[in-house]
């Protein structure tokens, strides 16, 4: 665990536009590292990491019973310790959903996210897939 204080903000904006919706955020975060003298977080006192992210989706409905959903994202992260390393992460996912029956709804969605770090680390990225159906009562 480590102490911390932290300073930040964020700002967003939504819109309703019959029907489709759409929304972007954007946020920043500082946290300076507190470690008390003689203590196992003294190597952490004074260090500090920053984030800086934003953030937008937009949904549609198609008709009365289906609809598509997106949203994408980028985060970038800068480090205060030497040897973690910054990383920039980014990703987009798309879905597209249906209601089948009274109660009964199918879901399909391809999503793609990736870290992408200093030249010391290597870049991570995952795709993923859903193909789903729901029963709800």
């Amino acid at each position: 665990s480590a102490a911390f204080r932290a300073r930040g903000g964020t700002m967003s904006f939504a819109r309703n536009a019959g029907p489709t919706q759409w929304g972007i955020g954007a946020g920043y975060d500082r946290r300076s590292f507190i470690g008390a003298e003689g203590t196992i977080l003294e190597a952490v006192d004074g260090s500090v990491d920053e984030t800086l992210f934003a953030v937008a989706y937009l949904n549609r409905e198609l008709d009365r019973r289906s609809g598509i959903s997106t949203t994408a994202y980028a985060t970038l992260f800068q480090s205060g310790y030497d040897d973690s390393g910054d990383a920039t992460n980014i990703g987009a996912s798309a879905s597209y959903y249906r209601d089948l029956a009274e109660g009964l709804a199918a879901t399909a969605a391809l999503g793609l996210n990736g870290q992408l770090r200093d030249e010391a680390l290597d870049d991570i990225w995952t795709a993923s897939a859903l193909l789903g159906v729901r029963y709800s009562f």
